[in-house]
């Protein structure tokens, strides 16, 4: 859908990663949700370190 309103020309400008960081970061509520996505992602990186199974043969 996105590539589609692009292409028909309603959509924003091309970004990069940090482009798209910094748009997030200017939205009301912004700097919040990219802080809380990144306790859940450190969150989720931990149990996936911690409770990993790895097979012994």
């Amino acid at each position: 859908m996105l590539a589609l309103m692009l292409a028909a020309g309603e959509g924003g400008q091309a970004t990069d990663t940090h482009g798209a960081v910094e748009e997030v970061a200017r939205q009301p509520f912004g700097s919040v949700l990219l802080v809380m996505g990144l306790v859940v992602y450190a969150v989720y990186q931990f149990c996936a370190a911690r409770y990993r199974r790895i097979p012994t043969l």
